[in-house]
């Protein structure tokens, strides 16, 4: 299956989905103008939509980053059993520990979609299967940037340039592993794949080739494009970056590199 053929989500889900971001918005905004809690230390890092993914949004509240799926349960009196449909908490789990990130589940009551507790943030971690609190558990110590959030970045970069360009992203994955990362129509409403790589400072990203013979004949069927994205330290260049302290980026657009 392409990248651009993914499943349409439904509308239980996507309301499911947007509660959710909402009850995790309003938890925030109670702490807004707070000394130690400004705004800048909450961010939304993964809002879209994307397919596939191991994770419906992620966002960031100092060092630490929360990766969240939205999972409908059953309650039973003052209990409820989260399953693992289609081993979506498996991925998430699996995801989150090679990439430095708080893996959760938000879950919702089967008749209506709300949260389990709407007092709280609603979120529990799926390791410990213990309430997370945010506010509470995040760290302030300097983590370094994971190689899912370098992808992700690099991801929503072009995606933005797309956008600028005035061309259509049609889909997105920014999941390890998985190329090409971007479908959209290019001028003439042709349907065309990105393959996004990142790369931190000194390298650039020219260094890394993929074996495109290698690729379904579905994919190479469409016109190609390449897209390198280099990091470094804002500060120094070189070295180690660290989330909640920025980074320079080095982007030059995209280049065609295939030919159907």
């Amino acid at each position: 299956m392409r990248i651009l053929d993914r499943p349409e989500p439904g509308r239980q889900f996507l309301e499911d989905r947007m509660r959710a971001g909402a009850h995790i918005e309003q938890n925030i905004k109670k702490f807004y103008g707070l000394a130690e809690n400004e705004n800048s230390d909450f961010r939304w890092i993964k809002t879209d939509l994307s397919y596939p993914s191991f994770d419906d949004f992620t966002f960031g509240y100092k060092s630490s980053i929360y990766s969240v799926l939205v999972q409908r349960v059953a309650l039973n009196g003052h209990s409820y059993k989260i399953q693992d449909t289609g081993g979506r908490i498996d991925r998430l789990i699996h995801e989150c520990r090679n990439n430095n990130l708080v893996p959760c589940i938000f879950p919702v009551l089967n008749e209506n979609g709300r949260p389990i507790m709407p007092q709280s943030w609603n979120l529990i971690n799926a390791l410990t299967w213990k309430p997370a609190d945010p506010m509470k558990q995040s760290s302030s110590e300097l983590a370094e940037v994971s190689e899912w959030e370098f992808m992700n970045w690099a991801v929503q970069i072009v995606s933005d340039y797309l956008r600028n360009e005035g061309l259509k992203r049609l889909s997105y994955c920014d999941v390890l592993g998985i190329t090409p990362q971007i479908w959209f129509e290019d001028e003439d409403g042709r349907e065309c794949w990105i393959e996004v790589i990142c790369a931190k400072y000194p390298n650039t990203g020219s260094e890394k080739h993929s074996d495109y013979s290698k690729w379904p004949s579905e994919v190479m069927s469409h016109k190609g494009f390449r897209a390198e994205v280099s990091f470094a330290n804002a500060e120094t260049l070189s070295g180690k970056i660290y989330r909640t302290q920025g980074a320079d980026v080095n982007f030059k657009g995209i280049k065609q590199i295939h030919t159907p």
